[in-house]
C-alpha cells in the first residue's frame, strides 16, 4: 500500500523510502517557518516583569527566613545566592540538614549534593525555604526561557518565525526550540501570576492574527494505536475496536475492576451524562481518575518506552504534580514506590502480553545488527546493545524497544502533513490559511475565523486517513480558538 508519492510500509531499513516521507512534509515545515505564528509580546513582557518582581519577593523572604545565614564554600563567606545551585546544596544539605537520614544523590562529578527539582521536591515539607527556592526557579525558568527571549525573536508583526530542525532526532520527530517545552502544568503561585496579567496560561501568549482563529488537529493516541497494530495484541487492538479507554482498560487490569462496568461509568463522568450520576458515583469516578487512571496512563506510555520501576516512579510523581502542582512529593515517593511502580509495569505488560513480545523482537534487532528501523524503515543505530557492559546494554534495548513506535508515530504525523499541503495551498487562494506549529502529535494553523470550523473537520479527517492500520482505527480531534491556551 503507497501512501503519497511512494510512501509505504517496509519492515526493513530503507532510506529511500523515509527520504519520501520527510520529502514530502518539508513544504509544511518551510511554510510553518516562513508565516510563524503570532506573539502576544505585551503580555509576555507584563507576565516576565511580573515574575521577576515576585522572585525578588520571595528571594527577600528567603533572606528573612535564613536571618544572617552567609553561604560559606570553604575558602571565603559570601552572600546566599539563590540562584546557584552549590549555595542551595549547601543551604539545604548542610546547613539546614533537610535531609536527615534519608540519602540524597550527588552530582555527576561528586562534588555536592544534586539539587534538582526532583530532589528539592521530596524535602518541601522538611522545611519551608525548600518551597520557596521551587518557586523562585520556576518563575526564573519561565522568565529567562519565554517571557524575555520570545519578545526579541519576533518579526515587525510579533510574528515568530520557529526553526524546526527536522534531521537532529533518531525517531523523526521535528525538534523547535521554545515552543515544544512549554510546560502544561503550572503551580498555583504561576497560575496566579499570570491571573494578575489578565491571562489563564503561557500559551495565551500564542495567538491568530486580526480576523483568524487557530485551528489546532492532533493524531488521538497513536502511539498507543501503533503499538496494538505492530504487536497485534488483541486485548489493545478489541479495545480500539470498540472505542474503548486504552487506560480505563489498564488501570482495570492492574487494580482489579470489572472493565466494562468501570468504563460505562467513568464515560458518563467524562461526559454530560456526569449530571444523571449520583454523588457517590461522582466521587468514585474522581478518585478512580485521579489515583488509578492517572499513574496507569502514565505507566502505559512509560511501559511502551521501557521505562524502569525509578524511571516511571519519576513519570507518576511528575503526572500527579502536573494535574495538582500543590501536592507533596514526598508523600507521593512514599505512596507510589518503586516497588509498587514495578507492579504496575507488570500489571500493563499482563493485560498486554504482546508488547513485551515485540519489544523482544526489537531487542533481538538491536543485538544482531546494531540497529533497528520503525514502519518506514527509518533506522536507529544502538550499538550500545552490543555492549558488555550491561547498564550500556539496557540503555540500547531501551532506544531499540522503543523508537518503532515513536518512529512510525512521527511517520503518520508526516505522511498527515504531506497530504495537507496541497490542500490548504488550494484552500489559501481564497482566504487566510497556513501552518503555524507542529507539537508532537499536533498541528497548529492560523485561519480565517469564518472558515476556521470547516478547516477543522478538513484537517481531522486527512489525519485520520493519512496512515491507515488495519482493525485499528485512527483518530483525531480538532478544536478552534482565539490563542493555543484555549485548545
Amino acid at each position: 500500500m503507497s501512501f503519497f508519492g511512494g510512501v509505504r510500509f517496509v519492515d526493513a531499513p530503507c532510506p529511500d523510502n523515509v527520504t519520501r516521507l520527510d520529502h514530502g512534509a518539508l513544504p509544511m515545515i518551510y511554510d510553518m517557518h516562513r508565516f510563524g505564528i503570532r506573539l502576544d509580546v505585551g503580555f509576555l513582557q507584563q507576565l516576565g516583569k511580573t515574575l521577576r518582581e515576585a522572585q525578588r519577593m520571595i528571594a527577600a523572604d528567603i533572606m528573612h527566613e535564613l536571618g544572617n545565614y552567609q553561604d560559606f564554600d570553604g575558602r571565603k563567606t559570601v552572600p546566599f545566592n539563590v540562584g546557584s545551585a552549590d549555595h542551595v546544596s549547601r543551604l539545604l544539605f548542610q546547613h539546614l540538614q533537610v535531609q536527615k537520614s534519608d540519602s540524597v544523590a550527588m552530582t555527576p562529578k561528586g562534588k555536592r549534593y544534586s539539587t534538582d527539582d526532583d530532589t528539592l521536591a521530596r524535602f518541601k515539607k522538611r522545611h519551608k525555604v525548600v518551597g520557596m527556592v521551587l518557586d523562585w526557579r520556576e518563575l526564573d525558568k519561565v522568565a529567562g526561557t519565554y517571557c524575555e527571549p520570545l519578545p526579541l525573536l519576533v518579526d515587525e508583526n510579533h510574528i515568530l518565525h520557529p526553526h524546526f530542525n527536522v534531521t537532529t532526532v533518531a525517531t523523526g520527530r521535528l525538534s523547535a526550540s521554545y515552543v515544544q517545552t512549554i510546560p502544561n502544568g503550572l503551580s498555583k503561585l504561576m497560575r496566579e501570576l499570570i491571573a494578575l496579567c489578565g491571562r489563564t496560561h503561557i500559551r495565551d501568549a500564542f495567538i491568530a492574527t486580526e480576523g483568524c482563529r487557530l485551528v489546532s488537529c492532533d493524531l488521538s493516541q497513536i502511539e498507543m494505536r501503533w503499538a496494538a497494530y505492530l504487536s497485534q495484541d488483541d486485548n489493545m487492538r478489541e479495545i480500539f475496536r470498540n472505542s474503548g479507554d486504552i487506560h480505563v482498560r489498564t488501570a482495570c487490569a492492574i487494580f482489579g475492576h470489572d472493565y466494562l462496568q468501570t468504563l460505562a461509568l467513568y464515560q458518563a463522568f467524562d461526559s454530560a451524562n456526569r449530571a444523571y450520576l449520583t454523588k457517590d458515583e461522582v466521587a468514585w469516578c474522581k478518585q478512580f481518575k485521579n489515583e488509578k487512571r492517572l499513574p496507569s496512563k502514565t505507566a502505559g506510555f512509560g511501559t511502551l518506552y521501557e521505562m524502569a520501576a525509578q524511571g516511571l516512579q519519576k513519570k507518576i510523581m511528575e503526572a500527579f504534580m502536573d494535574a495538582n502542582a500543590d501536592l507533596d512529593a514526598d508523600d507521593l515517593v512514599k505512596e507510589w514506590s518503586e516497588d509498587r511502580c514495578q507492579g504496575v509495569i507488570d500489571g500493563f505488560y499482563n493485560a498486554f502480553p504482546k508488547i513485551r513480545d515485540r519489544q523482544d523482537l526489537q531487542h533481538r534487532r538491536a543485538t544482531q545488527y546494531g540497529m533497528v528501523w520503525d514502519a518506514f524503515g527509518r533506522v536507529r543505530l544502538v550499538p550500545e546493545a552490543k555492549s558488555s557492559i550491561k547498564r550500556i546494554r539496557q540503555e540500547g534495548f531501551r532506544a531499540a524497544g522503543n523508537h518503532e513506535v515513536q518512529g512510525s508515530a512521527q511517520g503518520s504525523l508526516k505522511v498527515s502533513m504531506a497530504r495537507q499541503t496541497p490542500l490548504y495551498l488550494k484552500l489559501r487562494k481564497s482566504f487566510t490559511l497556513w501552518p503555524c506549529l507542529q507539537v508532537h502529535d499536533q498541528l497548529l494553523w492560523n485561519c480565517d475565523e469564518h472558515y476556521a470550523e470547516e478547516f477543522a473537520e478538513l484537517s481531522r479527517h486527512e489525519m485520520e486517513n493519512g496512515v491507515p492500520l488495519g482493525d485499528v482505527p485512527v483518530l483525531s480531534s480538532s478544536d478552534t480558538g482565539e490563542t493555543w491556551a484555549q485548545l
